[in-house]
């Protein structure tokens, strides 16, 4: 009869192994090497991972630590470092603000793929020094992420946003940057031959209203609806109207009287304002007032029909879905890198001027209207400063029955002394 003798572990092991030897733990003798099982090669050494080291050959963005393959390294290879250097030694770095187009607004998979670059240059901001230039710079490059990231409306897709999106977050800004000009002055070349083309130009410009206005209409913005049939204000970018618009901004008889600008006299001192924001009050009334769920409720209550700000963003269709998540980290940088600093006037200032658009609207009499085209930031802020002021309706009275115009002579003030003065009623 023949005794079929149970494998022992170690044989078993060995053979499903294919001659490798067994662990010794399972057999003494399976630590002998056969003579049929190739030799085993000699571990790698172990190399500890690379340690953080500050950044170098990074120019202005030194400073910061730095490992093999993150994105600063990735930023410093690949050029786009040396290119930000470059826009602002040539003063170019606001040159996407000279075109504006209408663009595709991101959803589905291309709302998180914005959502996600927003975060990196956002976090890639914050880990510089507040006040230094590297930091402003990478909060200018995160308002131009509409422009950067969003084609124009003629050709445009959500698959064109995902794809600028992921080549973000890999570092290649150079490509994106000059590829956002080239395709905004092809939207633009196109616009300007239509409307050469065009032999009615009444009957279409009454046409393209009517198609405006009943797109108002039916996202529940009839204010605009109204406003678009009835408004003959249009574009005007004559030369000549620099001076005029000079004379309605006149500059003022001396620099403590001018409202726009912080001195000793209307504001109280920087360092003043400095030590407050840093204080347990002033914290707790930032808390208070300019909380995240505040910053949420504003966007989310805007018009349903808005025009692009200076940048191209949107504030119900493009800003308030970024809100649509649990992401507290993007929604606390969002409120800290770029709205506060309209609050505490944490700004470069190289950058002061280029905040704004000034334009002119031609009347039906011939005159104009002066327009500013800020950035939504902005208007978030000034209307959180208001709510947070006691005396606002007071004040909103005040201004509208002293000045004609006040929209554009004390606008600044308005913004100015709700930001300045909120804290401290």
């Amino acid at each position: 009869m023949q005794h079929h003798h149970p494998r022992r572990p170690a044989e078993a092991l060995g053979r499903a192994s294919n001659g490798a030897a067994a662990p010794s733990s399972l057999s003494s003798s399976s630590s002998r090497p056969s003579s049929s099982s190739p030799p085993q090669s000699p571990l790698p050494p172990h190399n500890p991972p690379p340690a953080a080291a500050p950044a170098s050959d990074a120019g202005i963005f030194a400073g910061i630590p730095s490992f093999p393959g993150d994105l600063v390294d990735t930023l410093i290879r690949s050029g786009s470092f040396s290119f930000l250097c470059d826009l602002l030694h040539t003063k170019r770095l606001f040159e996407l603000r000279d075109i504006r187009v209408a663009r595709v607004m991101p959803k589905g998979e291309a709302i998180q793929q914005f959502a996600a670059s927003m975060q990196v240059i956002l976090a890639l901001a914050d880990k510089y020094p507040r006040e230094s230039l590297a930091a402003h710079i990478l909060d200018c490059v995160a308002q131009f992420l509409p422009a950067l990231l969003c084609p124009g409306t003629r050709r445009g897709r959500a698959k064109h946003i995902i794809s600028n999106a992921k080549r973000f977050q890999r570092g290649d800004w150079k490509y994106l940057w000059e590829n956002a000009l080239r395709l905004a002055r092809q939207e633009r070349d196109h616009s300007m031959q239509k409307k050469h083309k065009r032999t009615k130009r009444d009957t279409t410009s009454i046409r393209a209203r009517v198609v405006y206005a009943e797109h108002c209409a039916r996202r529940g913005a009839l204010s605009k609806a109204n406003q678009a049939m009835t408004s003959n204000a249009l574009p005007n970018a004559d030369p000549n109207n620099i001076n005029l618009l000079r004379a309605k901004h006149p500059e003022p008889a001396h620099p403590d009287s001018d409202p726009v600008r912080v001195s000793s006299i209307f504001w109280p001192r920087p360092q003043a304002l400095l030590e407050y924001w840093t204080s347990d009050p002033g914290v707790e009334f930032l808390d208070k007032w300019f909380s995240i769920a505040k910053i949420c409720q504003y966007f989310r209550t805007r018009s349903p029909v808005t025009m692009a700000d200076i940048d191209g963003w949107h504030a119900r269709d493009l800003i308030a879905p970024l809100f649509f998540n649990d992401n507290t980290d993007l929604h606390s940088l969002i409120r800290k890198r770029l709205i506060l600093p309209y609050l505490t006037g944490s700004f470069h200032p190289s950058f002061i001027e280029e905040y704004a658009d000034l334009m002119a609207l031609q009347k039906p009499d011939g005159g104009i209207r002066p327009i500013l085209c800020g950035e939504v930031w902005r208007r978030c802020c000034a209307s959180l400063a208001v709510n947070a002021t006691p005396i606002r309706k007071e004040a909103a009275m005040l201004f509208t029955s002293t000045y004609d115009n006040f929209k554009q002579q004390v606008s600044g003030m308005v913004l100015h002394t709700a930001i300045r003065f909120s804290p401290f009623f």
